[in-house]
C-alpha cells in the first residue's frame, strides 16, 4: 500500500472523556476497535471485532436472537443432529432416557435401591467386631456397639430379663385388680331354731371362711359346710344374732365355659375317666372297629342272643369242653362215635369205666353175658 491513513486515536482511558465530533471515528488502541463518536457520548460507541472478543452478551441473546419459534413450558433445545436446532420435551422419567443404573434401578422417576447392595462403605460407618450391631447415639451418629442380650432390669423389677424379680414392697393396692382387693362377706340374721344358712360364694372349706356371731369368733369345730354353698351351726345361733361369714382368699376371676363351648382341643390326653362318662352312653360309633378284646369282655357275660346262629366252629371250642348236659336227648348218632380200629361186627360196651370196643367173634358164635358187673 503506497498511502497511510492515520485516525485519531488513543486508550480506553483517554477515550472515556472524548467526545468527538459527530460521525467522527477513532481507534481505541487498548481494545484494538474502532470507536464512533455523536459529539455529546464520552467514550462513544465501540464496534464490534470480528471474533467478538470485545462483546459482551450476557442477557442479551434471547429467543428472537436464536431465530427459533419457541416451545412449550419446560422444554429445551435440541438439535436434530443435522444442523437444525428446535425447543423439544426430553422425558427423563422414561425407560429409554430416564433409566438408572449401578446400586439403583428403575428410572429418574422411580428409582430403587438395588437389594443387597447397602453395606458398610454405604452406610459410612467403621465396621465393629462379630455379633456387634448397628446403634444409634440419639444425636445422628450411627456405630457399631454391643449387644446387651440379657440388661439389667429397673423399675419395679430387679435382676435381667432372664432372671427377674419383683422388688419387696413394690406392688400396692392400686397394682391389684377388684377381684384381689374385695373379699365377700354374707350376713345372716338368727332365727328360731335354724342352724343352716345359704352362702352367696362357693367355699372350700371351713378353714376359708371367718365366722362371727354378735362379734365374736366362731371355731371351726362350731360349724360345717353340708355343701360348697351353705354353712350349718352345730348349735343354732341365738335368735336376732348377728352372724357374719367373712370369705378369705381372693375372689376368683376363673369363668365358667359355657354349654357347649369345651372342644376336643381343650381335653388334655387320656383326661376322661370312667367317672365322667355317663352309664349307657357309650354307642357302636363310639368303638372302633377291633377295639375290643378278650380282657375288656367280663366273664360268662356273652349269651346266645349275643352269638349269631351258625357262627361257632369246632376251632372256637376248647377241648373237652362239651359234656353229656351240653347235648340233647338222642342228638348224637353212630356216625359221631369211634372206639378205634373200628370193623364191621364190632359192639361197644361199658366196662365199669369207659365205653369199649368188642371185637366180631367166631361166625356162628352167640353173645353171652357174665351178668352184672361183669363184661360180655
Amino acid at each position: 500500500m503506497a498511502k497511510r491513513v492515520q485516525r485519531r486515536r488513543g486508550t480506553t482511558t483517554e477515550h472515556a472523556s472524548f467526545t468527538g465530533y459527530i460521525g467522527e471515528s477513532t481507534v481505541d488502541t487498548t481494545k484494538d476497535t474502532v470507536v464512533v463518536h455523536d459529539g455529546s457520548q464520552l467514550g462513544g460507541f465501540p464496534l464490534a471485532r470480528e471474533d467478538l472478543s470485545n462483546v459482551t452478551l450476557t442477557n442479551l441473546i434471547g429467543i428472537t436472537e436464536l431465530k427459533l419459534s419457541d416451545g412449550t413450558a419446560n422444554q429445551v433445545i435440541q438439535t436434530d443432529g443435522s444442523g437444525t436446532i428446535s425447543f423439544g420435551t426430553i422425558d427423563i422419567a422414561g425407560a429409554t432416557i430416564g433409566a438408572v443404573g449401578g446400586d439403583i434401578e428403575g428410572t429418574i422417576a422411580n428409582a430403587q435401591i438395588k437389594a443387597n447392595v447397602v453395606g458398610i462403605a454405604e452406610i459410612n460407618v467403621t465396621d465393629g467386631t462379630s455379633g456387634q450391631a448397628l446403634i444409634t447415639n440419639g444425636s445422628g451418629t450411627l456405630s457399631f456397639g454391643d449387644v446387651l442380650t440379657d440388661p439389667a432390669l429397673g423399675g419395679h423389677l430387679s435382676g435381667t430379663t432372664s432372671n427377674a424379680t419383683i422388688r419387696d414392697d413394690t406392688i400396692t393396692s392400686g397394682m391389684l385388680t377388684t377381684a384381689l382387693k374385695n373379699f365377700t362377706v354374707d350376713e345372716f340374721i338368727g332365727a328360731s331354731a335354724q342352724t343352716t344358712f345359704t352362702l352367696t360364694g362357693a367355699v372350700g372349706s371351713v378353714n376359708a371362711l371367718l365366722v362371727y356371731i354378735d362379734g365374736i369368733v366362731q371355731p371351726t369345730t362350731a360349724y360345717s359346710l353340708p355343701s360348697t354353698t351353705s354353712i350349718q351351726f352345730t348349735v343354732a345361733p341365738p335368735v336376732s344374732a348377728v352372724i357374719r361369714c367373712l370369705h378369705l382368699g381372693f375372689q376368683s376371676t376363673v369363668g365358667v365355659p359355657s354349654d357347649g363351648a369345651v372342644t376336643t382341643a381343650k381335653l388334655a390326653a387320656n383326661a376322661v375317666t370312667s367317672a365322667k362318662i355317663l352309664d349307657g352312653t357309650i354307642a357302636t360309633g363310639d368303638i372302633a372297629n377291633n377295639a375290643i378284646t378278650e380282657a375288656k369282655i367280663f366273664a360268662q357275660t356273652i349269651t346266645n342272643a349275643s352269638i349269631t346262629p351258625g357262627t361257632i366252629r369246632s376251632q372256637e371250642i376248647a377241648n373237652a369242653t362239651i359234656t353229656g348236659t351240653d347235648m340233647a336227648a338222642n342228638s348224637i348218632d353212630g356216625t359221631k362215635i369211634a372206639l378205634g380200629g373200628d370193623a364191621q361186627g364190632d359192639v361197644m360196651y361199658y366196662d365199669g369205666t369207659n365205653w369199649a370196643r368188642l371185637g366180631p367173634g367166631t361166625a356162628n358164635y352167640v353173645l353171652k353175658t357174665a351178668g352184672a358187673s361183669a363184661n360180655p
